[in-house]
């Protein structure tokens, strides 16, 4: 069986779907609203919060409840080629037709017009996300407000996520790279480095990158197999 783009990236993701699923009892009102107009999984709004608050502390992925409105967000986010690791970014948000176009290149267009869902409270996670979405809705002077706001220690690597990852939006690679290298061996980082080697044309560093976030990553996360995809095709 020939091993096309699509096919790989399918496989990478329908089986961590079908185990979701396989674990649900009784879906609950509203859970399984169909994500499809970024993919043709249709992922339930629960698994793409998961793999949007992969970017945060680990200490703090818990304490973060979906915003309201999230659901409909979803429903409006248009898809993209290889998505970044950052906060609200999630590996299904990913579209063959995009992936096949532009496969590497900086995303720029976000989900104008959409009602941002509604971010309450002005801690770091919240401050943070309130700029991702910002982000995705392509409001990036007013997501860079967010984003520069003094954090805590503990919350400064997210913080530089989120600044790279608006580098990135911006189509700025060198402060995109500059930032995520600042940002330490991480997994995510390391993948984001992987785009922006690509981008760049060095496929051998992207390959590595890749390799390395992957090995970084459980395999429960759809991220691990994002890279191990991207390692592939780089």
């Amino acid at each position: 069986m020939e091993l096309t783009v699509p096919r790989l990236v399918r496989q990478a993701f329908s089986q961590l779907n079908k185990n979701y699923h396989s674990n649900l009892s009784k879906a609950p009102v509203g859970l399984l609203e169909h994500h499809s107009r970024a993919n043709s999984l249709h992922l339930p709004p629960e698994l793409a919060w998961s793999a949007a608050t992969e970017a945060l502390p680990a200490s703090h992925r818990s304490q973060l409840p979906a915003p309201t409105g999230w659901a409909l967000w979803l429903e409006n986010l248009p898809g993209t080629g290889w998505p970044i690791h950052a906060l609200g970014e999630f590996p299904q948000r990913l579209v063959i037709d995009a992936l096949l176009q532009a496969p590497w290149l900086p995303e720029t267009v976000g989900a104008a017009g959409t009602s941002l869902p509604v971010v309450a409270g002005n801690a770091p996670a919240q401050r943070l996300l309130r700029g991702a979405l910002l982000r995705q809705a392509g409001r990036l002077p007013e997501a860079a407000e967010q984003l520069a706001e003094p954090v805590p220690a503990d919350w400064q690597a997210c913080q530089i996520n989120e600044q790279a990852a608006l580098a990135w939006y911006q189509g700025d690679l060198p402060g995109a790279e500059r930032l995520w290298l600042q940002a330490g061996p991480q997994a995510g980082a390391l993948y984001n480095l992987g785009l922006v080697s690509q981008a760049k044309g060095d496929s051998t560093q992207a390959r590595s990158f890749f390799a390395a976030a992957a090995d970084a990553w459980p395999e429960s996360s759809a991220w691990h197999h994002t890279a191990l995809v991207c390692q592939l095709l780089a």
